[in-house]
C-alpha cells in the first residue's frame, strides 16, 4: 500500500473510532449489580445513531429489537410522588412479566441534564449475561426510559392504559411515548416545561400499549398527562399525586375511588399523618405490589431529590440496591 494511501486509511480509522470512543464507553460500562439479574450502564456524550422521532424509532426496533414488537401490552404500574421534609420523593412499581431491570445513568451534555431511569432490556433483547451482545443492545435504553429523574428534580413515570385513537398534526413531529419520557428528562426542569413540551409532539405509542405520564418537579408540582382522541390533557395535582392503569380525564376526582385497589390504597396514604421519606415510600411500594397469573412486581424504585435511587427487584423488600445520578 502507498504510503499516503496508508496515512489516509489510518486517518479515517482513527476519526471513525473517536466517532465512536462515546458509545463505546458507554458499552464498556455495563456491569451486573445483581443475579436476578440487574444490570447498570452509563450513557456518555451523545449516544450513537439516536432516532430523532417515531419513524426512526420504527426503523431501528424492526431492524436491531424486533422482538420488542411481539412483547405483551398489559403492563398494570403504580406511580407516586410526595414532599417529604428535604424534597420530593417519588415512587414506582413496575408490574409485568419477567424483566431484566437496567439502572440506566445519562450523564450531562450542553444539550441535556444528568438523569437516572430504569429499563426493562428484555425490551432490547439484553439477557444480562454481560457480552457484547448485551452491551450493544443495552445501549438502546436511552430511548427507552420506563421511568426516572433528572438533576433538576423532575421525575416522570408511565403507566398502561386503555388505547385510544390521538390526532396527528401533520405541522408537528411525532415521537413514541417513551422518546417522550427521554425528551422529557433531557430539557424540562419543572412541570410547566414537560406540560409545554408535550404539546409540541404527536405521539406513537409503537411497540407498546398506549400510556400515560406522571410528571412531578422539586417544587411540588405535579401533572397526569393522558392521550385522548382531542389530544393531549393535562391533569394537575401538587403536594400529593399518584396514578394506576385507570383513564382519569373527564372525570371528577372524587369519582376516582373504586377504580383500582391500588389506587385507593395510595390516595388513603396520603391522608396519614407520617412524613415521606424514602423508606416510607418502599414500605407504600411494598403494600401496592402484585402477584399476577403471568407476572408481577418486577422493580420498585424510590427517586429522591438529592439524587439517591433505590431499587428492589422481584418483591424482595428486606435487599435493596442504592445508586446515585452522579457516582
Amino acid at each position: 500500500m502507498k504510503p499516503i494511501l496508508r496515512a489516509l486509511v489510518i486517518a479515517l480509522l482513527v476519526l471513525f473510532l473517536i466517532h465512536l470512543s462515546v458509545p463505546l464507553g458507554s458499552m464498556a460500562s455495563l456491569r451486573k449489580v445483581s443475579d436476578y439479574p440487574m444490570l447498570e450502564m452509563d450513557m456518555y456524550g451523545e449516544p450513537f445513531l439516536v432516532p430523532e422521532n417515531a419513524a426512526g424509532v420504527r426503523r431501528l426496533v424492526e431492524w436491531l429489537y424486533p422482538d420488542a414488537i411481539q412483547r405483551p401490552r398489559d403492563i398494570s404500574c403504580s406511580l407516586v410522588a410526595a414532599r417529604g421534609d428535604t424534597g420530593m420523593i417519588y415512587g414506582r412499581n413496575f408490574d409485568w412479566y419477567r424483566t431484566v431491570p437496567i439502572l440506566f445513568r445519562v450523564h450531562p451534555t450542553a444539550n441535556r441534564y444528568a438523569s437516572v431511569s430504569m429499563v426493562d432490556g428484555s425490551y432490547l433483547g439484553v439477557r444480562g449475561d454481560g457480552s457484547w451482545m448485551d452491551r450493544m443492545n443495552a445501549a438502546g435504553g436511552y430511548i427507552a426510559p420506563f421511568d426516572g429523574m433528572n438533576e433538576k428534580g423532575l421525575f416522570i413515570g408511565i403507566a398502561m392504559v386503555r388505547s385510544v385513537d390521538v390526532p396527528s398534526d401533520p405541522a408537528k413531529e411525532t415521537l413514541t411515548g417513551v422518546q417522550m419520557v427521554r425528551r422529557i428528562l433531557d430539557t424540562c426542569a419543572t412541570v410547566k416545561e414537560a406540560g409545554e413540551l408535550v404539546g409540541q409532539y404527536n405521539v406513537d405509542f409503537f411497540p407498546g400499549p398506549h400510556l400515560h405520564f406522571l410528571i412531578a418537579d422539586g417544587a411540588g408540582d405535579s401533572l397526569i398527562v393522558e392521550f385522548t382522541a382531542e389530544g393531549a390533557l393535562l391533569i394537575p395535582s401538587s403536594r400529593y399525586a399518584c396514578a394506576t392503569n385507570f383513564v382519569m380525564r373527564g372525570e371528577e376526582q372524587e369519582t376516582w375511588a373504586g377504580r383500582c385497589d391500588r389506587f385507593d390504597a395510595l390516595v388513603a396514604a396520603s391522608s396519614e399523618d407520617v412524613t415521606m421519606t424514602g423508606d416510607r415510600m418502599m414500605e407504600l411500594l411494598s403494600s401496592v405490589k402484585q402477584q399476577l397469573e403471568k407476572g408481577r412486581t418486577e422493580w420498585s424504585a424510590v427517586y429522591s431529590t438529592d439524587g439517591t435511587v433505590t431499587v428492589c427487584l422481584g418483591m424482595d423488600y428486606d435487599r435493596h440496591y442504592s445508586f446515585q445520578m452522579k457516582p
